[in-house]
C-alpha cells in the first residue's frame, strides 16, 4: 500500500508532470492534419480511432511516471494484451487514457481529456482529469476535488437535491448502448429527465463534478475511462457504480449521479421498478 505521505508529496506532483507532457503533444496536434487509424482490426461495424497524438502522448505519459516512480505499474489505452488484467489488480498502477474523447480530439471539439488514476489496494485513490483546449486541470484525493484554471483553485461540489424531473443528463453517444436491454433501459430513463446532452465524453463527469450535470449514464467503457473519474466525482460528493450499483472500476455501463438519493431513484428506472 502506498503511504499518504509519499502520495501527496511525491505521486501527485509526478501525476502533474506527467499531464503536463501529455499536453505539450495533444495542444499542439488539436485540429490540425491527423493522421487515424483503426483499432477494430476489421470488425464488421466497428470503429476504433486511434492517432499519432494518442499514441505519443500515452509513451510521454508513461515515461515521466515510470522515471519517477519506477515500482508502480503502468496500464494504458495503447497498452499491449496483458493490461485488461492488471487494471483491477491490488498492486498500485497508473491507469492512464491519453486522449479521453478520441473521436472528439479528431472532430477539432474541445470536450477530450487526459485522464491519469493511481490505483491502490484495489481502487482508485487519485484521479486527474486534464482538458488542455479549455485551460481546466481536475484532480481529486483524500476526498477533496478540485479544479485548477490559470493558477486558481476551485473546490468541486456536486449540485445536490435534484430529482429526476429537474435533472440534466449526459451521454457521450446513443450508439454506446449495443444490446436492446441497454437501449430500452436507456430510454426509460432519458423520459425521466428535461434534459439529455450527447457529446460529452470525459467533460460530462467535470461538469457533474462541478455542479452543472446531475447525471452520466454510459456504456460500453473501458477501466481506463472511468478510473480517473471516480475519486473526482465522488469527492465532490457524487456517488459514481455500474448499473448494479456495484464498483465500476471495470468499466462497462456506468452511471454517475450528483448525489445518492439521485443515484438511487437513476438505478431504479434503469433496471425497471420505478
Amino acid at each position: 500500500m502506498i503511504d499518504a505521505d509519499t502520495l501527496h508529496a511525491e505521486l501527485i506532483p509526478l501525476a502533474h508532470r506527467a499531464a503536463d507532457a501529455a499536453a505539450v503533444i495533444t495542444l499542439a496536434a488539436f485540429r490540425q492534419p491527423l493522421r487515424v487509424h483503426d483499432k477494430s482490426v476489421g470488425e464488421r461495424g466497428a470503429f476504433d480511432p486511434v492517432t499519432d497524438a494518442d499514441r505519443a502522448a500515452e509513451l510521454a505519459i508513461r515515461q515521466v511516471l515510470e522515471d519517477g516512480a519506477p515500482d508502480i505499474g503502468f496500464v494504458g489505452e495503447e497498452s499491449g494484451p496483458d493490461r485488461d488484467a492488471a487494471v483491477t489488480s491490488s498492486l498500485p498502477a497508473w491507469i492512464v487514457d491519453p486522449i479521453d474523447g478520441t473521436r472528439a480530439f479528431i472532430a477539432g471539439v474541445p470536450v477530450w481529456g487526459t485522464l491519469i488514476a493511481l490505483r491502490d489496494g484495489g481502487e482508485p485513490v487519485f484521479g486527474l482529469l486534464d482538458q488542455p483546449p479549455l485551460r481546466d486541470r481536475y484532480a481529486a484525493h483524500a476526498g477533496r476535488a478540485t479544479c485548477t484554471r490559470d493558477g486558481v483553485v476551485t473546490t468541486l461540489s456536486t449540485r445536490r437535491g435534484v430529482d429526476l424531473p429537474s435533472a440534466v443528463l449526459c451521454c457521450t453517444t446513443p450508439d454506446m448502448f449495443t444490446t436492446h436491454a441497454l437501449r430500452t433501459a436507456f430510454e426509460r430513463l432519458c423520459a425521466r429527465v428535461p434534459i439529455v446532452r450527447y457529446g460529452t465524453d470525459c467533460h460530462g463527469y467535470a461538469m457533474l463534478a462541478s455542479g452543472h450535470v446531475d447525471l452520466v449514464v454510459e456504456a460500453d467503457l473501458s477501466p481506463w475511462d472511468v478510473q480517473a473519474l471516480m475519486p473526482i466525482v465522488r469527492a465532490a460528493g457524487g456517488v459514481m457504480s455500474d448499473w448494479q450499483g456495484r464498483d465500476p472500476s471495470a468499466g462497462g455501463a456506468v452511471i454517475a449521479a450528483a448525489d445518492r438519493t439521485l443515484h438511487e431513484r437513476a438505478l431504479t428506472v434503469l433496471d425497471g421498478s420505478y
